[in-house]
């Protein structure tokens, strides 16, 4: 018998692997990945995460970058 993917303990390290590069929080990386503050609260407290919302994390986790010097940050065009 295999043992099921945990995605909520890989898509929490991920997040906080993002969150170290661009100098934010992890509940920041949450809420600009479209899941809302409380998403990596959620994730902390091993809550269920269906695959379809994983897929869509990740996706926006890789388009995630950290902002070139000079550049406008994302929040300044808001």
């Amino acid at each position: 018998m295999s043992t099921p993917i945990n995605h909520t303990d890989a898509l929490r390290a991920e997040i906080e692997a993002k969150a170290l590069e661009l100098s934010l929080s992890p509940s920041t990386i949450g809420r600009m990945a479209g899941q809302g503050g409380k998403f990596y609260e959620r994730l902390l407290k091993g809550k269920r995460v269906w695959p379809e919302t994983v897929t869509a994390v990740r996706s926006k986790l890789q388009e995630m970058k950290a902002p070139s010097e000079g550049a406008p940050s994302a929040e300044a065009a808001e």
